[in-house]
């Protein structure tokens, strides 16, 4: 990958953290988004970072869809073993 203007510059990456995180206000959005319109290098970059966000967000989602799953899961199994423990008590 090309080196660009975010290589060395600490509050350049805090902006475009902040933008990636929807944490600049208008204003400063606008300006920011201009400066990716007139650097073809860093706005390529900060695609690729939103690319590489989204697809992080979209694993994490998947990954706690997972994780309640698992969560229901042992839940109905304990819900189970308990019913079943409960009629042989009674039998016995």
């Amino acid at each position: 990958m090309d080196s660009t203007a975010f290589d060395g510059d600490k509050i350049l990456n805090e902006y475009l953290s902040d933008y990636l995180d929807g944490n600049l206000n208008k204003s400063e959005c606008e300006v920011f988004e201009e400066y990716l319109d007139e650097n073809q290098k860093e706005r390529e970059f900060a695609q690729k970072a939103m690319k590489g966000k989204q697809a992080l967000n979209w694993m994490a989602n998947k990954l706690n869809a997972w994780n309640n799953l698992e969560i229901e899961f042992a839940k109905r199994i304990a819900l189970e073993k308990l019913k079943r423990s409960s009629k042989s008590d009674i039998v016995n």
